[in-house]
């Protein structure tokens, strides 16, 4: 009995172990009550932002660089300015996307215009957001390559932040 209860509580903890380190150093995801709020109001899955989040820039900050791409969602200066002037934000400058929040919400209302036609739609018009590159078909390219990474991340947040949903 002593054995088998050992064994039992060995396997939690290498549970339990394995799901911290997924969620600090494979799947980190942060501002989950900003993610989950935004996502309500621009009516997307809050996973969905989550992965994309996620696949950009794993939620690692960086510093603002004049004409890179810039914040959690890594969009653009000129996309983001784009963006605040459709979500009628006063004042917005591109240096503001380094705030988790700000770059969160563009990201959201930039994928609700197109949360109608599917995930797939979504990620192929995401891949497109800043420019479209003419020497590639950019929106195949994410529909072959992105959509099913995407996907993944979806299902894997979705184990590991349960309470992320809504």
């Amino acid at each position: 009995m002593k054995k088998a209860l050992s064994i039992i509580i060995s396997l939690l903890v290498l549970i339990v172990g394995g799901v911290v380190v997924a969620r600090t150093a494979v799947y980190p995801v942060k501002d989950i009550p900003e993610i989950k709020s935004i996502a309500k109001e621009y009516k997307i899955d809050p996973y969905f932002l989550a992965s994309i989040g996620h696949f950009e820039s794993r939620f690692d900050e960086k510093d603002y660089e004049k004409n890179d791409n810039n914040g959690i969602l890594r969009f653009s200066d000129e996309t983001s300015i784009k963006l605040a002037h459709e979500l009628n934000i006063q004042n917005f400058k591109p240096s503001d996307l380094v705030n988790d929040k700000t770059s969160l919400k563009l990201g959201a209302y930039y994928l609700s215009k197109f949360k109608d036609e599917g995930l797939s739609k979504m990620v192929q018009e995401w891949n497109v957001r800043n420019k479209v590159d003419d020497t590639i078909d950019r929106r195949a390219y994410a529909k072959e390559y992105y959509v099913p990474k995407i996907e993944k991340n979806m299902k894997i947040i979705k184990i590991l932040y349960p309470e992320m949903s809504f």
